[in-house]
């Protein structure tokens, strides 16, 4: 009797984290059954995908890679044969030739457009207003009076005499004029609640192809879940890799496209300052790209540093951490189809590699990542994932319950925790310590400088910002240079400092270096932020 594509696929799902023997001849035979099979015209055809991608990237053999690809080849093939009512039902999938509609930041948009992705302008409210306030601050004085004369956006478009096709790089050209105020330029962007289409022809720009061409394959003989992740968080990572200048372009542009087919975006991802980036290569097939923001985007004191994890040259992972001083808030989003795999190992991956390269000893994670407004993480017990890795909720009743909790979990394997108890955790933050004390947080920071402008300028924040960098000038003999990006850390510095009543010449003699080293590179912003830390005792 024949077996179904579905049934087949349904086999080498069950077996697909599995690496002794007998799976690996199973997983070959299935494949080679589902080969010969008719492609699905159903949900199953993604999820094969999804199952070939997770092969892919945790491959038993060469052989197996090898039947994994051309399976993902002859999906792309099978979708390109499709005509374009068919392909509809692939909408946002991610997978080749299929059509990704959704909306983008301006700067993503603009990257698409330098890259050559076909992106096209899907949909914009005729009847609406938000074309004459963005108008009204870029057009040439000579045509502003036709803001005046119209409100609505397509009567605005009409008296312009702008073609359809020609909307959206007029737009993108408008917005260039406010480029040096990045935040009016999205706040004003994004109330067009423009809806773009892009389509996947290039199948290096779908989910199944993505990936990295210099990464060297590693074969999995088997998933990794028990480690002693203490040790694998201290042990040393070793200098980042020197690409070439076509490497790293490609790295960047599977990172943004990445996300680009999820319909997500990240900041550091957005606004990747392309001078950060670094690529580090680790065990077992994964390698980190770690990159922060160009430094008109960068936050006041904290160092955003985002992050792609890649197994087998496959994103696997996305997210950040905000650094302050040996402190970092967390967050990790692992990829659907690689979920059942080495999440644990990856996630004390990447606390490695910001522990060595940034010194931090304290990881705090936010309730969403494991269920708050969050459903998939209460139903997953995402809570447990990371405590089984050393996280505690910061709130000692709850502390007290996850202990309680966890020991009924390990002297009974049919326990599981309640739905509500789950959903209790989500009350607090929960955090990893691995130092002795717990660092400075930026709200403390925050609230000191608050309570110093209420003291002694009376709220008068302008005010506050312009005294205390006239008096870091005087005390610290720095010469401001015409640098906004420099300007915006000395104003930062000089806040704080007068919050904190810094005096000493060796403060002011590493915050001066800090206010150059922050644009420019991360790293050594850190060590410089460290040092002072140091010095003060915070």
């Amino acid at each position: 009797m024949k077996i179904s594509f579905t049934t087949n696929l349904r086999r080498l799902q069950q077996i697909i984290a599995q690496y002794d023997e007998q799976s690996n001849i199973q997983k070959k035979h299935y494949l080679q059954h589902l080969k010969k099979s008719i492609l699905p015209y159903t949900p199953s055809l993604e999820q094969y995908v999804n199952t070939l991608l997770f092969i892919c990237a945790h491959p038993p053999d060469p052989k197996i890679h090898s039947l994994a690809i051309s399976e993902l080849e002859r999906v792309a093939r099978f979708l390109k044969s499709m005509d374009h009512v068919k392909i509809r039902k692939w909408q946002n999938s991610g997978m080749p030739h299929t059509c990704i509609v959704s909306n983008f930041s301006i700067d993503l948009v603009s990257w698409m457009i330098e890259n050559d992705l076909p992106v096209q302008l899907e949909d914009y409210d005729p009847n609406g207003t938000e074309f004459k306030s963005i108008l009204k601050l870029t057009l040439p004085d000579i045509e502003k009076e036709v803001t005046a004369v119209e409100d609505e956006n397509e009567a605005l478009i009409e008296l312009l005499r702008v073609k359809n096709k020609q909307l959206l790089p007029f737009l993108l050209s408008e917005f260039k004029r406010v480029t040096d105020q990045p935040l009016i330029k999205d706040y004003l962007f994004d109330a067009l609640n423009l809806t773009f289409a892009i389509q996947l022809k290039n199948r290096n720009w779908s989910k199944s192809f993505n990936q990295l061409s210099f990464a060297t394959v590693f074969y999995h003989d088997k998933i990794i879940k028990k480690f002693d992740h203490l040790n694998l968080m201290n042990s040393l990572v070793s200098n980042h890799t020197v690409l070439l200048q076509d490497q790293k372009k490609e790295l960047i542009r599977v990172i943004k496209i990445k996300l680009m087919v999820l319909l997500r975006e990240t900041e550091p991802v957005t606004y990747m300052d392309e001078e950060s980036l670094r690529y580090y290569e680790l065990e077992r097939g994964i390698s980190i790209a770690l990159f922060t923001m160009v430094p008109e985007r960068q936050l006041p004191l904290e160092s955003y540093v985002g992050y792609t994890l890649f197994r087998n040259g496959y994103p696997a992972a996305y997210g950040g951490a905000w650094i302050l001083g040996k402190r970092a808030l967390f967050g990790i989003n692992i990829f659907d189809w690689f979920r059942g795999g080495e999440s644990g190992y990856i996630l004390c991956q990447l606390l490695r590699i910001y522990r060595q390269l940034f010194n931090i000893d304290y990881y705090e994670v936010e309730p969403y990542q494991y269920g708050l407004d969050n459903p998939e993480g209460i139903e997953s017990g995402a809570f447990w994932f990371y405590y089984r890795f050393g996280f505690r909720p910061l709130d000692k009743s709850l502390n007290q319950l996850a202990k309680s909790e966890f020991n009924k979990i390990s002297t009974n394997k049919k326990y599981r925790s309640k739905s509500k108890t789950l959903e209790r955790f989500t009350e607090s933050n929960i955090a990893l310590q691995l130092g002795s004390k717990v660092p400075l947080a930026m709200w403390q920071i925050r609230n000191q400088i608050s309570e110093m402008i209420r003291l002694k300028y009376k709220d008068l924040r302008a005010d506050a910002e312009q005294t205390c960098v006239e008096n870091f000038i005087q005390k610290s003999g720095y010469k401001p240079v015409h640098n906004k990006s420099e300007l915006k850390v000395l104003t930062d510095l000089a806040l704080i400092s007068e919050a904190y009543g810094w005096t000493k010449k060796e403060h002011y003699d590493i915050m001066v270096n800090m206010i150059a080293s922050k644009p420019k590179d991360v790293f050594q912003y850190q060590q410089w932020l460290l040092k002072l830390l140091q010095l003060v005792n915070l």
